[in-house]
């Protein structure tokens, strides 16, 4: 019994390795004998179904996905040689199934897509025989196939609703895009937006705008003698405006107070700043395209200058002297604050006091630490005239 005991554990381990050995021999056989059995069966058959090529899809898409064959192409019998071969076309059966399943999927909702556009189609057609247009009917638009592949045609408007936008821009007097969608919406009940109007007037009129943003202007101009080149411009204080001009080489500047940003005050002011400032005459008048300067400043300018040009919008450099200038106004005389109608018999001191300061104290950095003007420079101009 003590030699039994002794020699115990040792007997335990010779157990559990021989049940092992056991447990792996017939995990063997049962392997080998589920391989010859896989053998068997695919070499009783005489063909193996193989998935699809990229090439056989491609075609059958483009063939609206008549003639293709879902379950796979029939090849010739393939022979297997060894186990390996026969689990490389389990798996590869394995992922075929997948595939298929995805691309019948795939099929189905193209065919359904199709069946839908071809519903609408048919009741935008029956709607076009009847003329019974409406909001709801205008969103049904003819549609080409709407499948993944393809070309998808552009949407065509009703010829009716095209006579009808023709209609309207001839009965109210050339009217904009915006007035033909309200007529169109109260008296027809359909909605198109303006860009869309205005594609329609584009077949039948010719749509040019007053307002040409990018019309060419030439290179922003340089100056290289005094009264060559003005800078014009405004600034809001509120209920008050200041009209400012610059000359870019002198720096010599001037401003009016106007209670309102009209041509009337713009053609004022340039009165003014040509006559005790510029000399009456100058090469070159720049400003913006702000209303202040159209009509009456407009048709008086070629009386003082010999050419206007406009600077171009949303370009704060191309009037960047008279922008220095405004925002020298505001540091050193006027400020950032609002004022009132009541304030315009006062603000104009101010003003003068400014211009004497700016003109005959204030050096400046473009002019070499100098000042516009000098007073010797003044007297000499005055005793000449």
């Amino acid at each position: 019994m003590s030699i039994f005991e002794d020699y115990m554990p040792w007997f335990t381990v010779i157990g559990i390795v021989m049940l092992s050995i056991i447990i792996s021999i017939t995990a063997t056989a049962l392997y080998i004998k589920l391989i010859f059995w896989l053998k068997g069966k695919y070499d009783k058959s005489s063909t193996f179904i193989n998935p699809p090529t990229c090439k056989q899809r491609s075609n059958s898409r483009e063939n609206n996905y008549q003639d293709i064959n879902l379950v796979g192409s029939i090849q010739k019998p393939y022979k297997c040689s060894s186990g390996n071969n026969i689990w490389r076309l389990v798996i590869s059966n394995i992922k075929h199934r997948i595939s298929q399943s995805n691309f019948i999927s795939e099929k189905i909702h193209n065919q359904k897509s199709y069946k839908y556009n071809q519903d609408r189609n048919e009741e935008f057609k029956s709607r076009l025989h009847t003329g019974n247009l409406s909001q709801e009917s205008d969103s049904v638009q003819p549609n080409a196939n709407n499948t993944k592949k393809g070309e998808r045609k552009k949407r065509q408007v009703n010829p009716i609703v095209k006579r009808w936008v023709w209609g309207i821009r001839e009965r109210e007097y050339g009217c904009c895009g915006q007035k033909i969608q309200y007529f169109l919406k109260k008296k027809h009940g359909v909605h198109l937006s303006v860009p869309k109007i205005y594609e329609i007037l584009a077949g039948k009129h010719i749509i040019r705008s007053k307002w040409r943003k990018n019309i060419p202007r030439g290179p922003i101009p340089q100056a290289i003698k005094p009264r060559q080149v003005i800078q014009m411009d405004t600034i809001d204080f509120g209920e008050l405006f200041a009209f400012t001009a610059i000359d870019i080489f002198s720096r010599e500047a001037d401003i009016l107070l106007a209670p309102a940003l009209t041509s009337e005050y713009g053609c004022k002011f340039l009165h003014q700043s040509m006559g005790r400032r510029f000399g009456s005459h100058v090469n070159l008048l720049q400003t913006d395209g702000g209303p202040e300067f159209k009509a009456a400043f407009k048709s008086s300018v070629p009386s003082f200058c010999s050419r206007h040009r406009i600077a171009r919008p949303y370009r704060k450099n191309e009037q960047s002297y008279i922008e220095s200038f405004n925002r020298t106004v505001r540091k050193e005389c006027l400020g950032w604050q609002k004022y009132r109608l009541q304030d315009l018999p006062e603000c104009p001191k101010l003003v003068e006091l400014f211009l004497e300061r700016y003109h005959y104290h204030r050096p400046h950095m473009g002019l070499r630490m100098k000042t516009p003007l000098r007073r010797e420079d003044e007297c000499r101009i005055s005793t000449e005239n």
